[in-house]
């Protein structure tokens, strides 16, 4: 599904070109620090329209204002959406860029506080802090928004499929191990999120299917054993190729973990 109508992408092309043509200028006139600051400022501004300007925005009638892409945490589909214009004695950018400089102003307040803090930052996946003394953190940020939590009727808006489809989907998933039910605070609808390390505990579930493959190909050497080497060509070449990635799955799994363990070091001490 795409995103934005013909004239959106025009106009953000338009715009993006704009910006980048005005900054040899920017950065001229204020100097590579200031200039460049400059830049993400307006760069945050035309992300701010921008979320404002696609097919997934739609019109709050209660309150008679536009909801942004990111009203909800998916992607809906919108029958009819509604759109920001560029230019407004109160909308558009004269909007967004105020609500950009609120927004830095607040932040440089704190930062110029007298009874301002330092402040360590560590990145890495919020689901396993091992490294992080219990009670020490006032904020844990997760992005995307609700870690990556879907409900049903939201799958089966985004996807058009019946939530009996989306049921038996979901069933299939969670037996094969690549997502998990889970529940919020305080709301009685299911949940379903990717399980944490999903993807290297299915390549070690699939090892176990390669094992399999490799036995019985052997027994069926076995039982050919007295055959023509033509009859024998195919599941010699099951058995060898099974038997490869069996050998060498295991190894290429340790350097994955080794290179896991490794980038979380990185980024919770950079």
């Amino acid at each position: 599904m795409d995103m934005f109508s013909p004239r959106q992408l025009l106009a953000m092309a338009t715009i993006t070109e704009e910006l980048r043509n005005l900054r040899e200028e920017i950065v001229s006139t204020e100097g590579e620090d200031v200039g460049e600051a400059t830049l993400h400022l307006l760069a945050f501004i035309v992300d701010k329209f921008v979320n404002y300007n696609s097919n997934l925005c739609s019109w709050h009638a209660p309150r008679a204002v536009m909801r942004s892409v990111f009203d909800r945490h998916d992607f809906s589909f919108k029958i009819t959406f509604a759109e920001m214009a560029p230019c407004g004695s109160s909308t558009g950018f004269r909007w967004a860029t105020s609500n950009v400089i609120e927004a830095y102003e607040e932040l440089a307040k704190l930062a110029s506080s007298r009874d301002r803090k330092g402040v360590q930052l560590s990145k890495g996946s919020a689901t396993s802090l091992p490294t992080i003394a219990s009670a020490s953190l006032e904020a844990v940020v997760v992005d995307p928004p609700y870690d990556d939590n879907v409900q049903y009727s939201e799958l089966a808006e985004v996807l058009q499929a019946s939530k009996g489809s989306i049921s038996t989907m979901t069933r299939m998933l969670i037996q094969i191990g690549l997502i998990e039910r889970i529940s919020l605070p305080g709301d009685r609808r299911d949940y379903f999120q990717i399980k944490p390390n999903a993807w290297s505990q299915m390549t070690k579930q699939r090892l176990a299917q390669i094992t399999a493959f490799r036995e019985l190909a052997e027994k069926g050497l076995d039982l050919l054993k007295n055959a023509s080497p033509h009859q024998q060509q195919r599941l010699q070449e099951m058995r060898d190729i099974h038997a490869f990635l069996e050998r060498e799955m295991p190894r290429l799994d340790e350097r994955w973990e080794i290179e896991q363990k490794q980038r979380l070091r990185q980024e919770l001490h950079p």
